[in-house]
């Protein structure tokens, strides 16, 4: 079966996207393969290496597919929660991307795994990764402008404190590992309250005196 004949406009692509995916889900990205992705969608062995030339190619196509599946996450998030304080914000913007991981956990594994993809090579990924780093910035300074945040605190260490504690749960969550912690919550209710309680220790923590540190 050609491909001319099973595919037109762009759609073999997109296929050869969603069988990546359902193949990484079941084997992991080590279980992948191009020629393999071709015998199951009837297309010739040369015909996904028209639209990726290498396994890195696709697995960079499905990264930029999660990247966007997180923008519309967090855009959501943020939109329900419209005209809200600095300290809101952020807690909006870390549950909507735990919510984007655990929705899809098979694209955080893959746009997290640097070394399966090309995050440089990829302007949409560096620019929309960049844009949600620079508004979770922008929410920070707000923060400290505001005083729900010492502003003693070094912002880079703030984004990554928050960065690393969102991420960690993720993770925590699509691995499996909460029920060997003991969480009986379901995931995503586990999840919200450790980023509410994050937010709440954050905003009453004082930041060390000049005198003080080390």
């Amino acid at each position: 079966m050609s491909e001319e004949r099973s595919y037109h406009h762009g759609e073999l692509k997109e296929a050869l996207i969603t069988e990546a995916v359902a193949v990484i889900a079941r084997d992991g990205a080590d279980g992948l393969s191009l020629r393999d992705l071709a015998k199951r969608l009837g297309v010739s062995p040369a015909a996904p290496f028209r639209h990726f030339p290498t396994k890195a190619a696709l697995l960079t196509a499905v990264a930029e597919q999660s990247m966007a599946r997180l923008v519309e996450s967090v855009r959501l998030a943020m939109e329900d929660r419209a005209n809200h304080t600095a300290m809101t914000g952020i807690r909006t913007m870390a549950q909507g991307y735990v919510r984007w991981a655990l929705e899809n956990p098979t694209h955080f594994l893959v746009v997290s795994s640097r070394s399966l993809i090309d995050f440089a090579g990829s302007d949409l990924l560096v620019t929309q990764n960049e844009t949600l780093r620079q508004n979770l910035e922008t929410l920070f300074r707000q923060a400290q402008a505001e005083g729900s945040i010492s502003a003693g605190w070094a912002l880079e260490d703030l984004m990554l404190l928050a960065r690393g504690t969102a991420y960690g749960l993720a993770r925590m969550a699509t691995d499996g590992h909460l029920p060997e912690w003991k969480v009986e919550k379901p995931a995503p209710i586990a999840i919200e309250a450790a980023i509410s309680l994050f937010i709440d220790l954050l905003s009453g923590a004082r930041a060390p005196s000049q005198d003080s540190a080390i």
